[in-house]
């Protein structure tokens, strides 16, 4: 069975903002928010947990924004062993 990892890049007002789920081993996932002004995120159980971390708390912080032709959205596919 696969999972999708999410991978943002948003052009935001306070610079380019990357969000990011991180496999960290098994049942740890590191959502993972960085930028110019921001380098911060939460360790979840699951990749489920981390990528709804990682929409709701941009969407916190950036309530305003609009997506640009600089925003990029790539989907990664994990095997359950975190490989590629």
């Amino acid at each position: 069975m696969n999972s999708r990892s999410r991978k943002f890049t948003h052009d935001t007002e306070d610079g380019l903002v990357v969000s990011e789920a991180i496999r960290l081993g098994r049942r740890k996932w590191f959502a993972h928010h960085w930028g110019p002004q921001l380098d911060g995120g939460t360790t979840t159980t699951t990749l489920r947990q981390a990528n709804a971390y990682l929409t709701e708390s941009f969407q916190q912080m950036f309530p305003e924004h609009q997506c640009t032709e600089r925003c990029r959205r790539n989907m990664s596919n994990l095997s359950k062993q975190g490989k590629p």
